[in-house]
């Protein structure tokens, strides 16, 4: 009797889980896209949960199958940064479906889309008793407004905060170098003298043999200069 490892049925299974994923896809919003022909690795795409800190981030993972594929898991991997208990700084999840007997619960029987729902339900509810990130289980456990924060600020930080831009916005100074950047003249108001500017030079002659003011100041002090008010 041939053993179900000789036979390799990735080319047959795979495709038929991704359509099913894909059939579903507006209820839970999870992508896939084949890497090769040969069906040894995939990228999937899974959204936060909604009411999580993760959510609005889209959260790429790798995922490798080999030749023994669906009688053993394949392996996933977070490709885009995550603040989690159960997931490392390398990307590397602890989660039981990812795993073999008796460590494990996986079975042939589980499929694409159950491993993937899994890990999406993995963001939304962590479990501290098996981390492996011990600061992050107990941060998770005694002080949950910081791990919010924090799971909000570090995961997917390839992605703009919100309300904030990625891009630093260039002003006009550096958009046009070779604008002039004079200071505009004041425009004299009510009577009032133009006040001079850096090319007119001040009159310090005395004709009359007493001291003339260069500049008139308007009969009202409080009144305020056009370009103050805009």
């Amino acid at each position: 009797m041939c053993s179900p490892y000789s036979v390799d049925i990735r080319p047959r299974r795979l495709p038929a889980e991704i359509r099913q994923i894909e059939e579903s896809s507006n209820d839970h919003g999870i992508r896939c896209y084949i890497q090769n022909d040969s069906y040894e690795s995939l990228e999937a795409v899974i959204p936060g949960p909604k009411e999580t800190p993760y959510e609005e981030i889209q959260f790429k993972i790798a995922m490798e199958f080999d030749k023994h594929y669906p009688f053993r898991p394949p392996s996933a991997k977070f490709i885009t940064p995550v603040y989690h208990p159960n997931i490392d700084t390398d990307g590397k999840i602890c989660l039981d479906v990812l795993r073999m007997p008796p460590g494990g619960s996986y079975n042939p029987a589980i499929t694409l889309e159950s491993i993937l729902l899994s890990i999406q339900l993995l963001l939304s509810s962590p479990n501290p008793d098996d981390p492996l990130r011990d600061d992050v289980s107990d941060e998770y456990r005694y002080n949950r407004e910081l791990f919010n924060k924090n799971a909000k600020k570090l995961s997917g930080f390839d992605e703009p905060e919100a309300g904030h831009s990625s891009k630093r916005l260039k002003t006009d100074a550096e958009e046009n170098p070779k604008h002039n950047t004079k200071p505009t003249p004041i425009v004299p108001i009510d009577g009032d003298e133009i006040i001079n500017n850096s090319d007119q030079k001040p009159n310090t002659s005395n004709e009359s043999g007493t001291d003339t003011e260069l500049v008139s100041v308007s009969s009202k002090p409080n009144r305020k200069r056009k370009h103050d008010e805009t």
